[in-house]
């Protein structure tokens, strides 16, 4: 199996189930189970300038913040990632 495509550090798993083609309806409907299952308080959002919670990257390699796909990677099945990581390439 590949590894994680890195732009997954960045992704939620809402994102990813609903802009990523190729996408079967049974790992959206996971990837939307993972993120419900997040407390909403632990879901930090990325891509800011650090004010307000936001951060632009993990606070260090390996540790994401716990709404992005890269944190719940351990959770999907081998067809899963499989299917994320076909997407994210398809995607650009």
């Amino acid at each position: 199996m590949k590894p994680m495509n890195p732009a997954f550090e960045f992704w939620t798993p809402d994102e990813a189930a609903e802009c990523l083609s190729g996408i079967s309806d049974a790992t959206y409907k996971h990837l939307w189970e993972l993120l419900e299952k997040i407390p909403e308080a632990k879901r930090m959002p990325l891509g800011g300038d650090g004010t307000n919670g936001t951060v632009e990257r993990p606070p260090e390699p390996g540790s994401y913040p716990e709404g992005t796909v890269a944190a719940v990677w351990g959770k999907l099945t081998e067809e899963e990632k499989a299917e994320l990581n076909k997407g994210m390439e398809a995607y650009g």
